[in-house]
């Protein structure tokens, strides 16, 4: 079956009082949708929580790393302290490591090396190392006049950036064939480090390769690197804020924190440890989101069996897994009731006006379900012909709404 040009996926899921994305006042997030405030979780919250479930989704896949600290990752494989695919043949020099370790890091997010920085890298890297063997703190977290928080900072990158993870591979290997070539001894002259220099940028092009397999979470939510703007990476997934379509007002906890060694009778001490306060809320949530699967296509290099299987995994993902924060508080684990997909050649549109009137009443949910349903009947028949390629399926759990349907059969239609 030809794959589509588009999949649209429109869920419904209630979540019970509970926090489930917090903003700058440790409340939860609103956002007034016509005249009211309605509970918001963002795009990125429930991309988070996705991405960390991707590992589940897709084992037999090498996913990628989203940070800053390529190059502690790099110094730390360099000196055997790092398993798996980024192990080294032997361990180096700390000070050689450092360099090199700070030299592909450079590269790879925050300029491009040039023989004027690279003096300077090698200086820093002496110094740095001079200061970490001297240092009698009793820990790495002792930080008092310790150069470690120095280290973590001149390995950092500007920016956190995703990286596939053969990208990854391909950095620790270029930073052993400098080791090995370029810093076997160490620069001591300014001719020698430029002499140096130049050895090194034949490895550091091999780091990114065109015809590596890119990771699937970066296939699917892309990377933004403004100074590589070959390297750049356009998201084929495009989602919605989840909103509630009913109204809401955030309730407040008022909890204490009890110390069981305190005396509960004592006149100056009731037990609590503390006081404190949860804002809370809870509704139905409508979430939707985009999938352009020809860009999915591309980005996976025109593997067809492969897109396939990650566009499975990650509509799995968006149905299955919902955002964490203060789980354990308040239990925060539900799974939508409702969910739509739609196969089409047509742009995808979102369905947020069905609620630009909220849903009322005791029974929200079979309420939600009937907004939605009449809202996309409406679309069907004044937007889609039938030349257009249009598919939809409704899968739906509530006892008291019936739009028949098993949830393999959703799955189905991704085959």
């Amino acid at each position: 079956m030809a794959m589509p040009k588009f999949i649209r996926i429109h869920t419904l899921r209630y979540q019970p009082p509970g926090c489930p994305n917090r903003d700058d006042l440790n409340n939860p997030k609103q956002a007034t949708v016509g005249s009211t405030n309605r509970g918001r979780i963002s795009s990125q919250c429930q991309f988070y929580w996705i991405r960390q479930a991707f590992q589940d989704y897709l084992i037999d896949e090498n996913l990628g790393i989203r940070t800053q600290d390529i190059g502690r990752i790099i110094y730390d494989a360099l000196l055997g302290e790092r398993e798996t695919d980024f192990s080294v043949p032997e361990v180096y020099e700390k000070k050689k490591a450092l360099l090199a370790a700070m030299v592909v890091s450079d590269y790879m997010g925050k300029s491009f090396p040039t023989k004027t920085n690279f003096k300077k890298l090698a200086s820093t890297a002496e110094k740095l190392v001079d200061d970490l063997d001297s240092f009698e703190g009793e820990s790495d977290t002792d930080t008092k006049g310790s150069p470690i928080p120095k280290l973590s900072k001149v390995l950092k990158t500007d920016a956190s950036a995703f990286y596939h993870h053969q990208e990854i591979v391909n950095a620790v290997e270029a930073a052993v064939a400098m080791l090995n070539d370029c810093f076997a001894t160490w620069p001591e002259t300014q001719a020698d480090m430029e002499t140096r220099y130049d050895a090194s940028q034949a490895h550091l092009e091999v780091i990114y390769d065109e015809n590596l397999m890119m990771s699937p979470d970066v296939a699917l939510f892309g990377r933004m690197m403004a100074q590589y703007l070959h390297l750049k990476v356009f998201s084929p997934v495009f989602p919605s804020h989840n909103i509630t379509t009913n109204e809401v007002d955030i309730d407040f906890d008022l909890f204490t924190a009890t110390d069981d060694y305190r005396d509960v009778g004592s006149k100056t001490d009731g037990g609590s440890d503390h006081l404190n306060s949860n804002g809370f809320i809870q509704g139905v949530f409508y979430a939707t989101c985009t999938v352009d699967v020809h860009k999915l296509h591309e980005n996976l290099g025109w593997d067809e069996e492969r897109t396939r299987k990650i566009l499975r995994a990650f509509v799995k993902a968006y149905f299955e897994v919902a955002p964490g924060a203060k789980r354990t508080s308040f239990g925060l684990n539900s799974e939508p009731f409702y969910m739509r997909i739609e196969k089409t050649d047509l742009l995808p549109v979102t369905y947020h006006l069905a609620f630009s009137k909220p849903v009322e009443g005791d029974d929200i949910a079979v309420k939600s379900v009937e907004c939605l349903e009449r809202y996309a009947a409406a679309y069907e028949s004044k937007r889609v012909t039938p030349e257009d390629e249009f598919e939809a399926q409704v899968w739906c759990r509530l006892p008291d709404k019936d739009l028949g349907g098993h949830l393999q059969d959703m799955w189905g239609m991704l085959e």
